[in-house]
């Protein structure tokens, strides 16, 4: 399945200077959100027609590496192609216009990726993309860096609140009696929400009561995707609940950190 996203903007520098900012390689670690933490690891230092880049960030949580390829590069135009963003792929296409003593940037993105993870891949590009827009505008012509507001992260209150409402749920489904086989799948339902969001609450009460504070909550991959055990296309299925330690306002030391680490497993272990 594939989604189009199109970006039309203008930029207050001529066309060439605008030019030299989108061939300037280093400049891709800075138009981009810091909480990828993309870092060129391996390519020239300028955009080249045939040129091969390897990128290395943080997606969704995890560590990855991303490869692409320049299959176009001109004085005004240009084309990209990511082959493999978590098992989806991305094509960036770009014309350049003059317009009056400044530069008009028309920018596509294609992504083509399963269409269950389709809404949720559209919505964290999207919004990562019009971050980028700002922070172009914002390196060329002087002005302020934007702030990305993250659509995978929750608030303390509301992460705490959808976990104990997902418990909640789980709780009737454990004491009510369906008709068989629903009853099989309502008590399997139940195990896994107690699993899944047993998880943080855990944490986050051991670590209040240790001194610990979070900043917030965020939907990410699982590190079970580390272990190897899931095919490709299924461990961008795979997705955790997890929550943020804010190390600045915390006061607590190794024990209280090591029970609230411990906390989380237990209580996904014993609690289904």
């Amino acid at each position: 399945m594939q989604t189009r996203l199109r970006f039309e903007y203008e930029v207050g520098v001529p066309i060439g200077r605008a030019k030299e900012f989108f061939r300037d390689v280093s400049n891709l670690e800075r138009v981009w959100p810091k909480e990828f933490a993309l870092r060129v690891v391996e390519g020239p230092k300028r955009v080249e027609a045939g040129a091969e880049y390897s990128v290395g960030g943080r997606l969704l949580g995890q560590p990855v590496t991303l490869r692409f390829k320049v299959l176009e590069e001109t004085d005004t135009t240009s084309l990209h192609v990511l082959e493999d963003v978590l098992g989806a792929r991305l094509e960036h296409s770009q014309k350049l216009e003059s317009s009056g003593g400044g530069t008009r940037v028309v920018e596509e993105f294609v992504l083509s990726a399963n269409p269950l993870l389709m809404p949720a891949a559209r919505l964290v590009l999207k919004r990562a993309l019009e971050y980028r827009v700002e922070a172009i505008k914002a390196l060329l012509e002087g002005g302020r860096k934007p702030v990305y507001r993250d659509p995978l992260k929750l608030s303390v209150p509301r992460g705490t609140a959808l976990s104990l409402l997902a418990l909640l749920a789980a709780f009737f489904l454990t004491v009510w009696t369906f008709e068989r086989p629903i009853d099989y799948i309502a008590k399997l339902i139940a195990w896994f929400v107690l699993w899944f969001f047993t998880h943080d609450l855990a944490h986050l009460v051991v670590g209040a009561i240790a001194g610990l504070r979070f900043s917030h909550y965020y939907v990410g991959l699982s590190n079970m995707v580390r272990a190897g055990w899931f095919p490709k296309s299924i461990r961008p299925f795979v997705v955790a609940l997890g929550i943020k330690i804010d190390r600045e306002r915390s006061k607590a030391g190794r024990l209280g950190y090591f029970a609230m680490y411990l906390a989380g497993p237990l209580a996904s272990m014993i609690s289904p």
